[in-house]
């Protein structure tokens, strides 16, 4: 992520809230949850920015080093279901709500999570590469004939 360290695309990748998991209590964050609670209780499903996700997601637990403080979760833009559509054809699925859905940039925020996956998904890494050059051949001569 720091080769791109000025681009508007990474920064709205990095912003987006994705779904985690707390593995441990947080003792006086609850306010991340939008809720009433003074703590975040082990196990507790949050949406969090990307930025932090990505920090928190690669700390040891104190109390149990096999484990992180959180997981994180696949965002729904990235799910089962959509991957399966794009591995079958990607012109299929409208990219741009997944965009709306996924930060403002479904490309960017695909490889964003796939930098701080704790699991190497290459399926989901050969989707997304596969979707950016299907997609890309197509846009390329409509680009080119705007430019004229």
């Amino acid at each position: 992520m720091d080769d791109a360290y000025y681009s508007l695309d990474q920064l709205l990748a990095e912003n987006q809230k994705i779904p985690c998991i707390f593995n441990i209590a947080v003792p006086g964050m609850g306010y991340l949850e939008g809720t009433n609670e003074r703590d975040i209780q082990p196990y507790t499903p949050i949406e969090i920015p990307f930025w932090l996700a990505s920090i928190l997601s690669q700390q040891d637990n104190p109390e149990d080093e096999s484990q992180n403080y959180l997981t994180i979760q696949i965002p729904k833009a990235f799910n089962l279901q959509i991957r399966n559509a794009l591995s079958a054809s990607t012109k299929n699925v409208n990219l741009k709500n997944l965009a709306a859905n996924s930060g403002g940039g479904w490309y960017e925020s695909g490889m964003a999570l796939l930098d701080i996956s704790q699991t190497k998904d290459s399926i989901t890494q050969d989707i997304i590469r596969s979707t950016t050059r299907h997609n890309g051949s197509s846009l390329a001569p409509a680009a080119q004939f705007r430019g004229r």
